[in-house]
């Protein structure tokens, strides 16, 4: 994710974040060859990165601190975790726009 993060950054234009995100995250071999040929020209420098500077982190936006970011009040979150709950997944079929965010683990 953060090696995408770096190619969506630089084609952007975004330089200083994305080789102050590449560098802090050593995401290096993860990232396109011309991306980073394109960044190996950039002069890193800590005061123009705009970035997160003390630790990038894939993390829910809905914190109390970052308000900007919420559901709004009519929307509702129903949560499917066991074969018990699939029956919930019926009263979505009313709704014209269906959101899914699923987590697999090997």
């Amino acid at each position: 994710m953060m090696s995408y993060l770096v190619e969506d950054l630089c084609h952007k234009g975004k330089e200083q974040e994305a080789v102050g995100i590449m560098q802090r995250n050593k995401v290096e071999t993860h990232v396109r060859s011309d991306v980073l040929e394109k960044l190996s020209t950039v002069v890193y420098d800590i005061t123009k990165d705009t970035s997160l500077q003390k630790h990038d982190a894939f993390e829910p936006m809905s914190k109390p601190e970052n308000e900007y970011i919420r559901l709004p009040a009519d929307v509702s979150v129903t949560w499917i975790g066991c074969d018990e709950d699939v029956p919930k997944l019926e009263a979505l079929l009313k709704y014209p726009f269906i959101g899914v965010d699923s987590e697999w683990r090997p």
